[in-house]
Protein backbone atom coordinates (compact mmCIF):
# COMPACT_ATOMS: atom_id res chain seq x y z
CA UNK A 1 0.00 0.00 0.00
CA UNK A 2 1.42 3.31 -0.70
CA UNK A 3 -0.08 7.02 0.15
CA UNK A 4 -2.03 8.46 -2.51
CA UNK A 5 -0.76 11.31 -4.26
CA UNK A 6 -3.88 12.57 -6.27
CA UNK A 7 -4.06 16.08 -6.04
CA UNK A 8 -7.01 16.51 -7.62
CA UNK A 9 -9.15 14.22 -4.28
CA UNK A 10 -6.69 15.55 -1.88
CA UNK A 11 -7.51 18.30 1.08
CA UNK A 12 -5.54 20.37 2.93
CA UNK A 13 -7.54 21.27 6.38
CA UNK A 14 -6.77 20.71 9.69
CA UNK A 15 -9.58 20.43 12.75
CA UNK A 16 -12.27 19.64 10.08
CA UNK A 17 -10.25 16.36 9.14
CA UNK A 18 -10.92 14.64 12.27
CA UNK A 19 -14.48 14.92 11.68
CA UNK A 20 -13.87 13.22 8.49
CA UNK A 21 -12.21 10.57 10.29
CA UNK A 22 -15.58 10.49 12.68
CA UNK A 23 -17.67 10.23 9.44
CA UNK A 24 -15.33 7.24 7.88
CA UNK A 25 -15.83 5.22 11.12
CA UNK A 26 -19.54 5.63 10.67
CA UNK A 27 -19.69 5.01 7.05
CA UNK A 28 -17.89 1.90 7.98
CA UNK A 29 -20.93 0.78 10.17
CA UNK A 30 -23.27 1.39 8.20
CA UNK A 31 -21.93 -0.53 5.34
CA UNK A 32 -21.57 -3.20 7.74
CA UNK A 33 -25.36 -3.55 8.05
CA UNK A 34 -27.68 -4.66 6.09
CA UNK A 35 -30.10 -1.91 4.42
CA UNK A 36 -33.46 -3.44 5.89
CA UNK A 37 -31.82 -3.62 9.60
CA UNK A 38 -34.57 -1.99 12.08
CA UNK A 39 -33.19 1.82 11.94
CA UNK A 40 -32.82 1.34 16.40
CA UNK A 41 -30.35 -1.83 15.49
CA UNK A 42 -28.36 0.06 13.08
CA UNK A 43 -28.11 3.32 15.52
CA UNK A 44 -26.65 1.39 18.06
CA UNK A 45 -24.35 -0.70 16.09
CA UNK A 46 -23.36 2.50 14.56
CA UNK A 47 -22.90 3.86 17.92
CA UNK A 48 -21.15 1.12 19.28
CA UNK A 49 -18.66 0.94 16.01
CA UNK A 50 -17.45 4.53 16.62
CA UNK A 51 -16.11 3.39 20.58
CA UNK A 52 -14.12 0.46 19.29
CA UNK A 53 -10.76 1.19 20.23
CA UNK A 54 -7.75 1.89 17.47
CA UNK A 55 -4.96 0.32 16.76
CA UNK A 56 -2.11 1.39 15.14
CA UNK A 57 0.42 -1.02 13.83
CA UNK A 58 4.57 0.29 13.33
CA UNK A 59 5.71 0.41 9.88
CA UNK A 60 8.18 -2.23 9.24
CA UNK A 61 8.41 -2.59 5.62
CA UNK A 62 4.87 -2.92 4.89
CA UNK A 63 4.18 0.19 3.62
CA UNK A 64 5.59 3.78 1.99
CA UNK A 65 8.90 4.16 4.13
CA UNK A 66 7.84 7.80 5.12
CA UNK A 67 5.08 6.01 7.15
CA UNK A 68 6.00 5.60 11.06
CA UNK A 69 2.49 3.79 11.87
CA UNK A 70 -0.73 3.58 10.37
CA UNK A 71 -3.96 2.31 11.45
CA UNK A 72 -7.13 0.19 9.21
CA UNK A 73 -10.23 0.07 9.26
CA UNK A 74 -13.44 -0.96 6.98
CA UNK A 75 -13.25 1.65 4.51
CA UNK A 76 -9.78 3.15 5.39
CA UNK A 77 -6.00 3.62 6.17
CA UNK A 78 -5.00 6.28 8.31
CA UNK A 79 -0.92 6.56 7.48
CA UNK A 80 0.94 8.77 9.83
CA UNK A 81 4.00 10.34 9.16
CA UNK A 82 6.34 12.56 10.71
CA UNK A 83 4.41 16.18 9.28
CA UNK A 84 1.30 14.99 8.34
CA UNK A 85 -1.88 12.73 8.65
CA UNK A 86 -3.36 11.08 5.35
CA UNK A 87 -6.42 8.98 5.35
CA UNK A 88 -6.84 7.13 2.38
CA UNK A 89 -10.71 6.70 2.45
CA UNK A 90 -12.13 3.61 -0.27
CA UNK A 91 -15.30 3.57 -2.06
CA UNK A 92 -17.14 0.34 -0.91
CA UNK A 93 -18.28 -0.61 -4.05
CA UNK A 94 -16.16 1.07 -6.25
CA UNK A 95 -12.27 0.42 -6.63
CA UNK A 96 -11.90 4.43 -5.73
CA UNK A 97 -9.85 6.06 -3.44
CA UNK A 98 -9.87 9.45 -1.74
CA UNK A 99 -7.33 10.80 0.45
CA UNK A 100 -7.49 13.22 3.37
CA UNK A 101 -4.60 14.75 4.05
CA UNK A 102 -4.10 16.71 7.00
CA UNK A 103 -0.73 18.42 7.11
CA UNK A 104 1.41 19.89 10.34
CA UNK A 105 1.87 23.11 8.77
CA UNK A 106 5.98 24.32 10.79
CA UNK A 107 6.23 21.35 12.36
CA UNK A 108 9.40 20.88 14.62
CA UNK A 109 11.66 18.68 12.23
CA UNK A 110 13.49 17.20 15.93
CA UNK A 111 9.93 15.58 16.46
CA UNK A 112 8.96 12.40 16.52
CA UNK A 113 6.21 9.37 16.40
CA UNK A 114 6.30 6.82 19.24
CA UNK A 115 4.27 4.12 19.99
CA UNK A 116 2.22 4.25 23.33
CA UNK A 117 0.46 1.51 25.05
CA UNK A 118 1.67 -1.63 23.56
CA UNK A 119 -1.25 -3.62 22.67
CA UNK A 120 -0.83 -7.82 23.28
CA UNK A 121 -1.80 -8.67 19.20
CA UNK A 122 1.18 -8.58 16.36
CA UNK A 123 0.08 -8.15 12.52
CA UNK A 124 1.92 -10.87 9.99
CA UNK A 125 2.03 -9.53 6.49
CA UNK A 126 2.83 -13.13 4.72
CA UNK A 127 2.28 -12.24 1.19
CA UNK A 128 3.97 -13.68 -1.65
CA UNK A 129 6.41 -16.83 -1.84
CA UNK A 130 9.68 -14.81 -0.44
CA UNK A 131 9.83 -15.28 3.08
CA UNK A 132 12.55 -11.95 2.98
CA UNK A 133 9.52 -10.18 1.79
CA UNK A 134 7.23 -11.28 5.14
CA UNK A 135 6.83 -9.05 7.49
CA UNK A 136 6.04 -10.61 11.14
CA UNK A 137 5.61 -10.04 14.51
CA UNK A 138 4.65 -6.27 14.35
CA UNK A 139 3.33 -4.54 17.04
CA UNK A 140 0.41 -2.73 17.74
CA UNK A 141 -0.79 0.37 20.40
CA UNK A 142 -3.63 1.56 21.40
CA UNK A 143 -1.87 4.92 20.63
CA UNK A 144 0.69 7.22 18.70
CA UNK A 145 2.27 10.14 20.60
CA UNK A 146 3.77 12.77 18.42
CA UNK A 147 6.37 14.13 20.82
CA UNK A 148 8.01 18.02 20.48
CA UNK A 149 5.62 18.44 17.46
CA UNK A 150 5.78 22.39 18.63
CA UNK A 151 7.50 23.94 21.38
CA UNK A 152 5.65 22.42 24.34
CA UNK A 153 3.50 20.27 22.46
CA UNK A 154 2.74 16.94 21.67
CA UNK A 155 0.35 15.32 19.56
CA UNK A 156 -1.62 11.95 20.90
CA UNK A 157 -3.93 9.63 18.20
Amino acid sequence: MRIPHDSSNVLHIGLAGLVGMALAVLLGADYAMADNAQPVAKAQVQETYGKLPLSFEANRGQTDSRVKFLNRGRGYTLFLTPSEAVMALRHPTKSQQTALRIRLMGVNSASSLVGAEELPGKVNYFIGNDPKKWRTNIPTYAEVKHKGLYPGVDLVY
